[in-house]
């Protein structure tokens, strides 16, 4: 146990100790109840950091209800209603045939939009938890508003009615079985029986969740954990604290300096210390840029992973972070995240949901089968899916047919003409898709063309026969395993927002009326639009991307806050569309107490929000408010939740002017790079930084030379920025010089030149790889000795991905190499034999991102052998001579590979499944190695390609890649590399009518950015 437990571990355990006290038992099962799922799970693992939890179970107070209102149905006749029977019933009530004396005559036509069916549910959902019935609303006086009143009195009918036919009950009567069960005073099963419950935070319920809440805490003693500042504000309505008003408390103790919050409920006042830096960021995307700055300091700090977080307000810039993390290598764990509808999966399912009765057209189509990954999803996948880079033009020539069934019809027809025809009809292109030139016509291409439309004609056929057999009208439960169907079908490889697509389907029940396919259709878009994508565990080793509410019961380092603006934090606060606070006054007038939360009381809650991220802060705590926003062309008004936070701070009352100064501007437009390099966060801004550094330090006419000293001291920019300056003297020679046309710079003729496959001897898999994918690429590299660097391109620094993904497999490699038995013994001392290497040749301004880097690497090696307890399937893969295919005098030489349990596996160095898709010859690699061993010994018949963060991709099969061989050595043997037949190694440099420092920045900015990929000849 640490001598210093964290403040809120402390506060836990203390809080367990008093509450079994106060039961009488020191070893009694103790529930902490929080107001979500992720303020448990983190609160778990605070605690469970420093104190043993034996006999302790942390999760959300509703959750503990319904697992006791299920208990208390079980094996009667009134179950829990499915997801999204209340939604079912609401359309099947639309839609049904209206009376004579239709009660909702005036607004029947417009709640009957789609757009409509979340505000009817939700409205009739928060009525039932509350205890509210038709005939209570019915009994509203005009004067309320009549129009909501019987619309809502006709729903409450109609659900009720289907609840009534079903046998079900809603969350509100599942509440009010399990306050039955504790009023009634009988013994609770021993997984369910708790001695003492300690809160942790607060947030309202419905009223049958309180009700049920407050008569547990009447049987049990109840010990409340308050934590700073989040606990001076009012209690919530409904709430935690609202339902056990006279719990002891324990206080956990305030952060030292301006982190102690809490100090106005003490009266005291806090100056500013630099541990709360409230930022001004020009708009959404360079405050996205800076948090990940602050993020890239405090690794480098030593900071581990996990004890920072940066808490979104929405999900509406979730994908702008989530790339720029991708840019900077640093894993995430999101609890906040796009809807799943927006995910691939999810866009993937609502494409074939609008395809049956075949009125889909050409451009519908392609928008479709373009989606990654859809080729090898196991509906294609048997038809072996070929020629997709013509698949474009045949959908062209055919966007004139009306319907899928023409489609098709004129697919068959151009199927026919094809083979009829001696030679190819339209466009030669690659297959493959390579960047070279035509083959020119011949049977070979026409065989090629007619595989093409035969597989195009095959994929849309079946994926219209997938869509035409999903059921018309059904019940929701029916529906859902038709999707779940159509969803396995659709996606080759299981992704988490797939997985979590599958269990939002499975728990759509058969309750319910039947509903017709578009009402089911409709009925899914929206669950899916109302559901987060979210990725990875808390118990993962990364910084955690939270709604702010969610840190709660956390405990980190460094708290990143974003959109501290009005109308993001805080929300803008609105009246319910169907249940405004009239309205709800009405229904409680003359009660003691509220049965629902007015829309004026979650102005508390969103200060609740902020209080919470706030309080999870242990060290650094930054604030951001963006000036203005940039997708809406508008500025921003600081949200006022800062002004509370200075006012805390300063013991006094303040307004914006004060705020203003002391927010420090960050990040503005006018800024292109930070004033030091190791603060970059991309490779242009680090080279930048440095130019400008070089040029300051040298001054006067010497600013030029000095700022390529800058580049040259780089440890990738030198060999670049010599490469770059040759070619821009064989564009513009000296005086009495002849331009020099080698190998590494102008144009080559590239017909003709020998290749390795003339008796050179055997050649590694990816090099033959890259020669399969591109034959310019492998030409410039394996045969002129020369590679081409990406024209400001951004690979990352020296703890960008390319760096982390390298070491990361080196130290797999070496490690196996060791120990082939036991690898992961011997990760951590490979991983730090790397990083000594690398510090030797890092500059002083690069040690701070080799200590990143070092950081990321052992975060992706925790997470590998976690996946992956068996780390090296086998020894490593040996099959030099093994030829792929006959004539083709090319062999493998072993690679980094292993084989073994009859796959070949390939720890790539790509990161994502999504950029190892991109490049095939990562997973042609892995491919090739296998069809050699499969020759040679008949072993492996499976390829795995791995990223380094271990996603696998399936490489080709044998068949596929022998082929792609055969064609790929046809090209090279013909010497047909690019169309015009010749290579232009550097298409872009600097313009020539542009003054000498712009070129100067330019072409250091060219050189930097292109520097890292490892594009070097092999040895």
């Amino acid at each position: 146990m640490p001598s210093s437990p964290p403040p809120l571990a402390a506060a836990l355990d203390d809080a367990i100790r008093r509450v079994r006290e106060l039961a009488g038992d020191p070893l009694g099962a103790v529930a902490v109840l929080t107001p979500t799922r992720a303020n448990a799970q983190l609160a778990f693992r605070a605690h469970a950091s420093a104190f043993p939890s034996i006999r302790v179970a942390f999760e959300p107070a509703d959750a503990l209800i319904e697992r006791l209102g299920r208990h208390a149905l079980r094996g009667g006749a009134v179950r829990v209603a499915p997801t999204g029977f209340v939604e079912a019933a609401i359309r099947a009530a639309l839609d049904s045939e209206p009376p004579a004396d239709d009660p909702i005559a005036a607004t029947r036509a417009t709640v009957r939009l789609p757009v409509w069916l979340p505000a009817l549910a939700g409205a009739v959902d928060a009525l039932e938890r509350a205890g509210v019935g038709a005939a209570e609303v019915a009994a509203l006086p005009d004067a309320v508003d009549p129009l909501r009143r019987d619309l809502i009195a006709f729903l409450l009918r109609a659900v009720a009615a289907a609840r009534e036919a079903a046998g079900v009950c809603g969350d509100g009567g599942a509440a009010r079985a399990a306050q039955a069960l504790l009023a009634s005073g009988a013994d609770l099963p021993e997984h369910l029986a708790v001695a003492g419950v300690v809160t942790l935070g607060d947030g309202a319920l419905s009223r049958a969740s309180y009700d049920a809440l407050r008569a547990l805490f009447g049987r049990v003693p109840v010990v409340h954990a308050a934590v700073p500042p989040f606990d001076a504000l009012p209690a919530a309505p409904l709430g935690l604290r609202a339902a056990a008003p006279g719990a002891p408390i324990v206080h956990a103790a305030a952060a030292a300096g301006a982190l102690a919050l809490g100090a106005l409920q003490r009266g005291e006042a806090c100056a500013l210390d630099g541990s709360v830096v409230f930022a001004a960021t020009a708009d959404e995307a360079r405050e996205i840029a800076e948090a990940v700055r602050v993020v890239k300091r405090a690794i480098a700090s030593g900071t581990p992973l996990d004890r920072i977080a940066i808490a979104l307000p929405d999900a509406a810039t979730v994908g702008v972070l989530a790339a720029a993390l991708d840019r900077a290598h640093i894993d995430a764990t999101w609890l906040v995240g796009p809807p799943l509808a927006q995910t691939p999966p999810g866009r993937l399912l609502a494409a074939v949901l609008e395809l049956p009765g075949g009125a889909a057209r050409a451009p519908a189509w392609y928008a479709l089968l373009k989606t990654p990954g859809l080729p090898r999803s196991p509906l294609l996948a048997p038809l072996a899916p070929t020629g997709r880079a013509r698949w474009r033009r045949l959908l062209g020539e055919a966007n004139a047919a009306p319907d899928t069934r023409a489609l098709l019809a004129e697919l068959a027809r151009v199927r026919e003409r094809v083979a009829a025809s001696p030679v190819a009809i339209g466009s030669a292109e690659d297959l493959d898709g390579a960047d070279g030139p035509a083959v020119p016509p011949s049977p070979e291409a026409r065989e090629r063309e007619l595989a093409a439309v035969t597989s195009l004609h095959g994929a849309i056929a079946a994926i219209q026969s997938l869509a035409d057999g999903l059921p018309a009208v059904a019940t929701l439960e029916e529906h859902a395993r038709a999707w779940r169907a159509a969803l396995d079908a659709l996606v080759a490889t299981p992704t988490p927002a797939s997985r979590q697509i599958e269990r939002v389907l499975d728990g759509f029940g058969g309750a319910g009326p039947p509903l017709g396919a578009d009402a089911a259709r409709a009925l899914l878009l929206q669950t899916l639009g109302a559901r987060q994508a979210l990725e990875g565990a808390v118990a993962d080793p990364a910084i955690r991307v939270v709604p702010p509410m969610a840190l709660l019961g956390a405990d980190v380092d460094v708290v990143c806050v974003l959109g501290l603006n009005e109308g993001r934090l805080p929300r803008t606060i609105e009246d319910d569309p169907l249940l405004p606070d009239a309205l709800i006054a009405a229904l409680d007038a003359g009660r003691a107490e509220p049965r629902l939360v007015p829309a004026a009381a979650l102005a508390d809650a969103e200060r609740r929000r902020f209080a919470a991220a706030v309080s999870a802060a242990r060290r650094e705590l930054w604030l951001s408010t963006p000036r203005s926003d940039l997708l809406e062309a508008r500025p921003a008004v600081p949200s006022a939740l800062l002004l509370d936070a200075l006012a805390t701070l300063r013991g006094e009352r303040v307004g914006y002017a004060d705020l203003e100064r002391v927010l420090v501007p960050t990040g503005g437009r006018d800024v292109f790079h930070p004033p030091e390099a190791r603060d970059a966060i991309s490779a242009s801004e680090a080279l930048l930084a440095r130019t400008a550094a070089g040029r300051a330090a040298a001054g006067g006419p010497a600013a030029t030379a000095g700022a390529l000293d800058a580049v040259r001291t780089h440890p990738w920019a030198g060999r670049v920025a010599r490469l770059y300056r040759a070619i821009d003297r064989l564009h513009r020679p000296l005086d009495g010089e002849e331009p020099v046309v080698d190998a590494w710079t102008g144009r080559l003729d590239a017909p003709g030149l020998a290749h390795p496959a003339d008796g050179a001897g055997p050649v590694a898999a990816r090099v033959l790889a890259q020669a399969i994918a591109d034959q310019g690429s492998y030409l410039a590299t394996h045969l002129l000795g020369a590679w081409r660097p990406r024209w400001l391109s951004d690979p990352g620094l020296a703890s960008g991905p390319w760096t982390v993904s390298r070491w990361v497999v080196e130290a797999i490699a070496r490690a196996a190499a060791a120990s082939p038995d036991a690898p992961e013994a011997g990760l951590a001392a490979a991983l730090d034999a790397i990083v000594a290497e690398e510090r030797a040749l890092a500059g002083d301004a690069d040690a701070a991102e080799v200590a990143v880097a070092r950081a990321l690497a052992e975060a992706q090696l925790a997470r590998i052998t976690d996946r992956y307890p068996d780390l090296v399937p086998g020894p490593p893969a040996t099959f030099a001579g093994a030829s792929l295919t006959d004539g083709v005098p090319w062999c493998l030489a072993g690679a980094g590979s292993h084989a073994g349990a009859g796959q070949v596996v390939a720890w790539s160095r790509e990161r994502s499944r999504e950029r190892l898709k991109a490049k095939p010859e990562r997973a042609l690699a892995a491919g090739l190695e296998a069809l050699a061993l499969e020759r040679a010994s008949g072993e492996p018949t499976t390829a795995v390609a791995r990223a380094s963060d271990g996603d696998e991709v399936r490489a080709p099969g044998s068949a596929d890649v022998s082929a792609r061989v055969s064609r790929a050595w046809a090209r090279v043997a013909a010497g047909v590399w690019l169309a015009d037949g010749d290579l232009a190694l550097h298409r872009e440099r600097p313009p020539k009518d542009a003054p000498p420092s712009d070129r100067l920045e330019v072409l250091a900015a060219a050189c930097l950015a292109a520097s890292t990929q490892d594009q070097e000849p092999d040895a």
